[in-house]
């Protein structure tokens, strides 16, 4: 049986063969969406790292001052933090550290 991420699963008799030839399909609809990331744009199928997607629901459910308020803590790996206490203060997002 061979199966990977995003592709359909199949299942191939290698009894008395000596080479196989296996072509995957793509099995997700939504592989064509445009992932927009930090420095340029990709095709889902085509990006490598991690996606994190925040609905617009889950952002207008929680009642805060602004969206980056409304985005902390929602995201894995992304750090928000304020300067001060004040409403106009700066915000900084990280994302994945300074490392990444």
């Amino acid at each position: 049986q061979f199966s990977y991420i995003g592709m359909k699963p199949q299942t191939v008799n290698v009894a008395g063969k000596s080479s196989v030839t296996v072509t995957m399909e793509d099995e997700a609809t939504n592989l064509d969406d445009l992932v927009v990331i930090g420095y340029g744009s990709v095709r889902r199928k085509d990006l490598t790292g991690s996606v994190a997607t925040v609905s617009n629901e889950a952002l207008a459910a929680v009642p805060v001052a602004s969206v980056t308020e409304a985005l902390t803590g929602k995201m894995a790996g992304v750090n928000i933090t304020t300067t001060e206490g004040s409403p106009d203060a700066d915000v900084k997002i990280r994302v994945r550290g300074g490392g990444s």
